[in-house]
């Protein structure tokens, strides 16, 4: 059974192509999928409780570490964050790490690749 089915994952990502087939990809399986296309777009939807949130570092509002770290404080604490960056040189990862991104996976990637990192990652924190 698949670690994603029945969590709610917000998508940040401002390309409709990757953003419509990682949001395919994630509904396949069985998940609730929320598609922001921007900072500020995510930052809106943070009132919906979240598991997860997969997001593009580059945003045409700013950076995808602006939607982590001004992610509001609620009881259920901060949801689990996989950073998907083009730019993944050591420094980068370790900067991401530190913002509060669990998982930095590097693009272009595949659907099926992020569905096997996103199962691993939320399993793991069960």
């Amino acid at each position: 059974m698949s670690a994603l089915i029945g969590k709610t994952i917000l998508v940040v990502e401002d390309d409709e192509d990757n953003a419509r087939l990682y949001e395919m990809a994630l509904r396949g399986v069985g998940a609730t999928v929320l598609v922001a296309s921007s900072v500020e777009d995510a930052l809106a939807r943070t009132s919906t409780p979240v598991d997860l949130v997969i997001c593009d570092m580059h945003l045409p509002d700013g950076i995808g570490t602006d939607v982590i770290e001004r992610w509001p404080a609620t009881a259920t604490g901060r949801p689990l964050a996989i950073a998907l960056t083009g730019d993944c040189v050591t420094d980068i990862r370790a900067h991401l790490k530190d913002v509060g991104f669990d998982l930095v996976l590097q693009k272009p990637l595949l659907p099926e690749a992020l569905l096997e990192k996103a199962r691993h990652l939320v399993a793991g924190a069960s």
